[in-house]
């Protein structure tokens, strides 16, 4: 058995309609497109500062999985642990973990393509208001991601660095606390985003108290095509 973990090294930030044009024109031209993908999240933990558990249930396309991501949740480098599930089990994923005490969770839905540039994977996400059955687009945010080990996170965070600051793009601050004293801050704090998400466009989940008619709900939402919605950032 394999004793090194496998460390997520990631850095996220927001992009306007004018950065995602740019952005995502440079990529086609010099990077690789690996895939277009739609993601339905089911969230339990809490995101505040301090907190450094985050389990979720999701299903990427038709691929269900659990996740447990270990770690600040704002930090750009958290130990990933990845369960990959037998096809059209994401329903039966997530009554497993209600059976053991996780029925609340918060609902999120994204669009996503992925491209490779210098080594690096970046992912343009749209999170989709599910809220009120809007079905648009909320905002868009990049991803920078490479999968590391813990010799090589210093070298992973320089290689992501060089592409950030290539692609002209600005992070999200780890903390509050450092938002006066950053210069690459966005729009706030990762959690400001979060929780800004939280109340316009995901929907909670308390499967003691409505059982499966919201997530059957947004699962439907999920089946349909997703090509029609509209950027409103």
């Amino acid at each position: 058995m394999q004793n090194d973990k496998r460390v997520e090294v990631e850095f996220r930030g927001l992009l306007s309609k004018n950065d995602y044009n740019k952005v995502v024109e440079k990529l086609k031209k010099e990077g690789e497109l690996v895939r277009k993908f739609k993601r339905l999240l089911l969230a339990y933990s809490i995101f505040k500062e301090g907190n450094k558990n985050d389990i979720r249930c999701r299903i990427t396309d038709d691929e269900p999985e659990l996740i447990a991501k270990i770690g600040e949740q704002s930090s750009s480098k958290r130990e990933e642990i990845e369960v990959k599930l037998a096809k059209n089990n994401f329903v039966e994923a997530v009554k497993f973990m209600n059976a053991l005490g996780y029925s609340k969770g918060m609902l999120s839905l994204r669009i996503s393509e992925r491209y490779m540039f210098r080594g690096v994977e970046i992912t343009i996400v749209k999170p989709i208001i599910l809220r009120n059955n809007s079905k648009k687009v909320h905002s868009t945010y990049y991803e920078a991601e490479k999968l590391s080990n813990e010799e090589n996170v210093e070298e992973a965070k320089a290689s992501i660095t060089s592409v950030i600051n290539e692609l002209n793009l600005k992070t999200f601050v780890e903390h509050k606390k450092d938002i006066e004293n950053s210069n690459l801050l966005s729009k706030g704090s990762f959690y400001e985003y979060i929780d800004q998400l939280n109340k316009e466009a995901n929907v909670e989940v308390d499967l003691t108290k409505d059982g499966y008619d919201v997530l059957n709900n947004v699962l439907k939402i999920y089946d349909k095509s997703l090509d029609e919605t509209e950027i409103d950032i």
